[in-house]
């Protein structure tokens, strides 16, 4: 298994990421205020044909949607976690053009220009810092 390319997804998914982590926040924070604001209710309201009254069956609800959230949060955080930990492993430059080609999409000649080197280098720097971010990321490159 070559795992140069689970790292390159890794990589191409780390915005996306970032942006879900602050829009997943928001969302727990609208959350947990109307889970506030629905507190005025009567709760001690003797529940219709055995079941909780309106304002129990709210709050249960948004109780558990606070939790698939909280937990989507974490489980994207420390994904986050891994592949910065696996970045600041390798070079500077090196983490720099996995950023510029994965992250932020640029192609090989833009990454050529801004490293100031000749594309065969800019391949050759992409080949080697990919290595790198690989085994710090998965243990492995190829198995």
């Amino acid at each position: 298994m070559d795992y140069r390319e689970h790292a390159i997804d890794e990589l191409s998914r780390l915005r996306q990421s970032y942006t879900s982590v602050e829009n997943i926040k928001s969302r727990i924070v609208e959350m947990e205020t109307s889970l506030k604001s629905a507190g005025g209710g009567t709760g001690g309201a003797a529940p219709s044909n055995g079941g909780g009254n309106k304002t129990e069956e709210k709050w249960l609800s948004l109780i558990s949607r606070i939790g698939d959230e909280k937990e989507r949060l974490r489980g994207i955080t420390r994904s986050i976690k891994r592949i910065e930990r696996a970045l600041s492993v390798i070079g500077e430059d090196e983490a720099r053009i996995l950023k510029e080609l994965y992250v932020i999409g640029r192609n090989v000649d833009e990454v050529a220009n801004i490293m100031h080197a000749s594309r065969a280098t800019a391949y050759r720097m992409r080949d080697s810092a990919l290595i790198k971010f690989t085994r710090a990321l998965y243990g492995a490159v190829i198995t």
